[in-house]
């Protein structure tokens, strides 16, 4: 032990029990990587059992326990675009300065035994606004008409229902890939279209910098820690998220955009290749091909 950390040690089955209890009483736990369980494929997972998700939703109602159910208006709560291959994009933004981003970008795995409209899968966040809580990534999902149900495992820890945005479910994903100039810490992000809609998410990986390399309960709880300060200025400078409409090829209008609060003015369109905003995206030119997207500011991204 330091006067700035307490070391314990234990046997390694013990550890998802003793991390459950230290983040229950309020502690933060480093590295996260320890705790946080990891894509089995490390990749997109080449199973199509998470394709009965696949579409773009809206959450419609949250439920925990011993708390009270939370509603959300059409406008109001987060919106997750969903490949069949499994990765996704949520966007979830502050609606006041009171509230924190919690927007999220990762993969589904779905179980190999899952059949029907019900299926047994794990959410992996691969980048996340929010700290990573230490909680299974195991959820009882199905899908009921334009519904889709999502309960936690284990112990049904929360219960969402998500409605249908749009009707089409044939959607296009797309990992990044790179980025230069080199930003001093490695991002990941996922950027997916479905129908009339788009929603883009990137952030730092997990392990990288304060936010996503603590285990803890909440953002708040990680500000008491560090600083509100030294947070808010790794969030703003890493983590973007933004959720929008397709207007026409080459024309990305923006419905919710992270950060927007801040911003001394907000921008209309995410890109538009007519009116020259946006930067420039430069389609690939065959299968497997890369699609790059040169920023405004001259930066360069790669996405696949």
């Amino acid at each position: 032990s330091t006067p700035e950390s307490e070391h314990l040690l234990m046997p390694k089955g013990d550890l998802p029990a003793a991390a459950s209890a230290l983040l229950a009483a309020g502690h933060a736990i480093r590295p996260a990587r320890r705790l946080c369980v990891a894509p089995s494929s490390g990749a997109v997972p080449n199973s199509d059992g998470s394709a009965k998700f696949a579409g773009a939703w809206r959450l419609v109602r949250r439920e925990r326990p011993n708390a009270p159910g939370k509603e959300f208006a059409l406008d109001e709560g987060p919106v997750r675009l969903q490949a069949a291959c499994g990765l996704f994009a949520e966007v979830a933004v502050a609606s006041t300065s009171a509230d924190t981003e919690a927007s999220c970008a990762g993969l589904v795995e779905a179980s190999a035994a899952s059949s029907g409209s019900r299926a047994d899968i794990a959410r992996y966040r691969l980048v996340d606004f929010q700290p990573p809580s230490g909680e299974s990534p195991h959820v009882t999902a199905s899908v009921d008409g334009q519904l889709l149900l999502e309960t936690g495992l284990p112990n049904d820890r929360y219960r969402e229902t998500w409605a249908r945005l749009d009707p089409s479910q044939g959607c296009v994903a797309l990992e990044l890939v790179s980025e230069t100039p080199n930003r001093g810490a490695k991002r990941q992000g996922c950027w997916v279209f479905c129908g009339s809609l788009f929603a883009r998410v990137v952030g730092l990986s997990m392990g990288q910098g304060l936010v996503s390399g603590t285990c803890c309960g909440s953002l708040r709880q990680l500000q008491r820690l560090h600083g509100e300060g030294a947070i808010r200025a790794e969030l703003t400078k890493h983590y973007e998220a933004v959720f929008g409409t397709i207007e026409q090829p080459g024309m990305l209008r923006i419905k919710r955009q992270a950060w927007a609060s801040t911003m001394p003015q907000k921008a209309e369109y995410f890109y538009d290749a007519i009116g020259g905003k946006g930067g420039q995206i430069s389609l690939p030119e065959g299968p497997g091909g890369e699609l790059v997207h040169r920023l405004a500011d001259g930066a360069e991204q790669r996405w696949r």
